[in-house]
């Protein structure tokens, strides 16, 4: 994906595996060492945003490891 920022670019080359990851990984994807939730929340939506388009998406699942990519497409 060429139009994802550097860091959504590093979040979803974590999420690309199709395994869940709890929110302390994918906040070492952040390269701000002061971001909170808040700011995971906003590059999640964002990146959201931009693989809804491609007919893929972030599906928070409710357990222990929240976040896996999806195919929605189906």
């Amino acid at each position: 994906m060429t139009n994802l920022t550097p860091t959504e670019r590093r979040l979803y080359k974590v999420l690309s595996d199709q395994r869940p990851h709890t929110r302390e990984q994918l906040m070492a994807c952040l390269d701000d060492d002061l971001a909170g939730p808040n700011t995971l929340r906003v590059h999640l939506s964002n990146l959201r945003r931009k693989l809804r388009a491609r007919g893929q998406g972030i599906v928070r699942v409710q357990c222990l490891c929240p976040y896996v990519l999806a195919d929605v497409s189906s």
